[in-house]
């Protein structure tokens, strides 16, 4: 297990005569899993991690989404709007010229990268210790968050027809390559040594949000730093009714091709708090429960699709310090059972 918030000596290129950065933490995922509120974090507090010696880099957060396309060699990347031309080696350049001990990536979007990719990303690193950071997320939580994610971000197809292909993809930002734990451990410990792969589970519905920003500040390399954690809330959930009400808006929906336009369009607006209210119900599936003879049947909520969270065992939250959550007798290719049901069924 990796000591963390110890101070380790830089290495000195002796060509150059200056400290070269000694570690790079790659934030990869999985999505859905507080990403999005550890992104602002960082990006809240830029500033002060560099005044600490951990480099940021990038203009803003959205050249780390551009720089998870361009890793993955995704061909969606040349369509999105901006300096799209190399935007991981502007990351890898910013770094290599770090005089601080530290550099922080973070994107959801690296995760479903090919081994062969992973290869390339980390050799481009060298000489940096590369460690690799997960947050983590019981499926039964995890999958209908992510289907939700996908409807707002202009998915048309119910629960049950989530993800949209069974096969792996690495271009595939939403499909299991990029969620199943165990596969994208699978694929990345082949490439970084297992003692570099953090794991932090999250603490589950209720807890407060900033246990998992100290957690990861942790690992990161400034335990103690008093860095606040985000100050507003990110990606609240809508509630059963309104997430499929956008589904069904989306169906009719024409033009959206782009990734911009369903970010900007979809996924701000109309799925917004001021257009969609949203609910407190997240999108867990229903069944009925009979009632009495002549009597309305009562609607009882369940986890959605519990029988894949049984494929993956526990993940134990008792510790978060370099967790190494390996599911025992996890398949490498999950497959999605026929028992879920959606929640128009």
């Amino acid at each position: 297990m990796a000591a963390h918030g110890a101070r380790v000596r830089p290495t000195v290129d002796n060509s150059k005569g200056r400290a070269l950065v000694r570690r790079v933490h790659l934030h990869i995922g999985l999505p859905k899993t507080g990403t999005t509120y550890l992104q602002l974090g960082l990006w809240q507090h830029q500033e002060e991690l560099a005044h600490r010696g951990v480099l940021l880099p990038g203009r803003h957060q959205r050249r780390h989404l551009l720089a998870s396309l361009d890793f993955r060699d995704d061909p969606k990347l040349a369509s999105r709007p901006g300096d799209v031309s190399q935007p991981w080696r502007d990351l890898v350049d910013e770094i290599a010229s770090w005089t601080g001990e530290a550099a922080v990536v973070s994107h959801e979007f690296f995760a479903p990268a090919t081994v062969e990719q992973i290869r390339r990303g980390v050799e481009q690193l060298a000489p940096a210790e590369v460690h690799v950071v997960l947050t983590a997320r019981p499926m039964t939580e995890l999958a209908p968050s992510r289907w939700q994610e996908w409807v707002k971000n202009g998915g048309r197809k119910g629960i049950d027809d989530y993800p949209p292909r069974a096969d792996y993809d690495p271009h595939d930002a939403w499909g299991w390559g990029s969620f199943d734990l165990a596969d994208v451990l699978d694929r990345w410990s082949q490439v970084v040594p297992p003692e570099r792969i953090h794991v932090l589970p999250t603490s589950g519905a209720g807890a407060p949000p900033d246990e998992i920003w100290g957690r990861f500040t942790d690992v990161i390399g400034v335990p103690g730093a008093r860095l606040l954690p985000p100050d507003r809330k990110v990606n609240e959930r809508l509630g059963l009714v309104q997430v499929e009400a956008l589904r069904r808006v989306n169906e009719q929906l024409r033009g959206f091709s782009e990734g911009y336009d369903r970010g900007r369009w979809i996924r701000g607006y109309l799925a917004s708090s001021e257009v969609m209210p949203a609910g407190r119900r997240s999108p867990t599936v229903v069944r009925r429960k009979p009632g009495p003879a002549g009597s309305s049947a009562a609607i009882v909520p369940r986890p959605w699709c519990v029988t894949v969270a049984s494929t993956y065992g526990e993940i134990s939250t008792g510790s978060f310090r370099n967790v190494r959550c390996r599911p025992v007798g996890t398949p490498t290719r999950s497959t999605m059972p026929s028992s879920c049901r959606s929640p128009t069924r």
